[in-house]
């Protein structure tokens, strides 16, 4: 499983690693979707949950198994934190601190389209290394971040987590891909967990 994600605080994945724990040898630590995709091209994993594939017949069959909305971390103070929703439009004071286009490519574009939409563009800043790093910087005003409602958990003095309106909620959903080989067709475990997802399929967003 990719690292993007606070998997255990999601109950679709927290249940799922229950139920298959004892079947799998489960890699769930600081990978990259970039990272695990290759792993996976060279039959290294033969399951894998990563963000925004593009899908190759030729490799592998998938599933969207999973959206989850990104919320905005932002200093206390803002005026914005008084909406229930924020507009984008009403925060291009702060710069976005956001990843590489090579970490997360269909994200950054979709980015970069509601970027171009705004008449006051937003300035983008790579993001720091460290989470909590980021975090004191954000509550110090110096910019502000999306990210994933999972990870939005860790609480920080004078930084708040806002959703965004709805017009920007699908756009910039996270999407999670379950990724398998055509050749697991024959492994009874892998199908259950394939079904497992089909069955339990939220790949939609509310806003």
């Amino acid at each position: 499983m990719t690292k993007i994600l606070g998997f255990n605080l999601v109950p679709l994945f927290n249940e799922f690693i229950s139920r298959f724990q004892q079947h799998i040898d489960l890699l769930q630590q600081d990978y990259s979707s970039k990272k695990l995709l290759a792993e996976f091209n060279k039959s290294n994993i033969d399951l894998v949950i990563i963000s925004d594939y593009k899908h190759n017949s030729h490799q592998a069959n998938s599933l969207l198994a999973y959206q989850e909305i990104m919320l905005l971390a932002l200093v206390e103070y803002h005026p914005a934190c008084a909406q229930e929703k924020v507009d984008l439009n009403t925060v291009v004071d702060l710069p976005l601190y956001w990843c590489k286009p090579y970490q997360n490519p269909a994200l950054y574009d979709r980015l970069q389209k509601i970027i171009s939409q705004l008449p006051t563009p937003l300035t983008l800043q790579q993001k720091l290394p460290n989470f909590l790093t980021m975090l004191m910087v954000i509550a110090m005003g110096r910019g502000m971040l999306l990210l994933p409602a999972s990870i939005a958990q860790a609480q920080m003095q004078g930084v708040v987590y806002k959703r965004p309106t709805a017009k920007y909620v699908r756009q910039l959903s996270m999407n999670m891909h379950l990724l398998w080989h055509k050749s697991a067709a024959e492994n009874t475990i892998i199908n259950e967990m394939i079904g497992y997802f089909k069955l339990h399929n939220t790949a939609s967003v509310s806003v």
